[in-house]
């Protein structure tokens, strides 16, 4: 399968939005346009991050509503931990995780973000992983993921 992404033209799509992106599988089958968050200002740290339904979005606090115009949006945040930094599974609702900084530790288990079961498409914008981790980024069961701008480092 191959990912195709594609920035269009910037247009403002709403609030604290800039411009859209578009993914779709190689066979054309599924295409979808999204709002692309624009950059903010300032980061907040934050305690590791586990969201296992739709509802744990809005439960944290985090903006959007889950559609395809107007996807929850995880930006501007720092997460330091010695194990899963940020786990997202389960979902069926639309995200884009924007502009986040991941510290972790060498475990044996330490992953970055851990993305399971996700039937919606995930992008990862302008976003640091550094480690040591065991992964920076992990995948189960998601079809469509765009990393976008994003580095994963390996210090030692």
């Amino acid at each position: 399968m191959v990912l195709v992404l594609t920035i269009l033209p910037l247009s403002v799509v709403g609030p604290a939005m800039v411009g859209t992106w578009t993914m779709r599988k190689s066979s054309g089958a599924r295409a979808e346009t999204c709002a692309t968050p624009a950059v903010p200002s300032a980061y907040t740290q934050v305690q590791p991050i586990r969201i296992t339904s739709d509802a744990d979005f809005a439960a944290n606090g985090w903006s959007g509503s889950g559609t395809a115009e107007d996807p929850y949006v995880l930006a501007n945040i720092i997460v330091a931990n010695w194990t899963t930094c940020i786990t997202i599974a389960n979902i069926n609702a639309h995200f884009v995780l924007h502009d986040i900084v991941i510290t972790g530790e060498q475990t044996n288990n330490a992953i970055g973000m851990k993305l399971e079961n996700v039937t919606t498409d995930i992008v990862v914008f302008f976003s640091r992983i550094r480690g040591p981790l065991h992964m920076g980024i992990s995948t189960d069961t998601c079809d469509n993921v765009a990393v976008v701008d994003t580095t994963v480092t390996d210090p030692t």
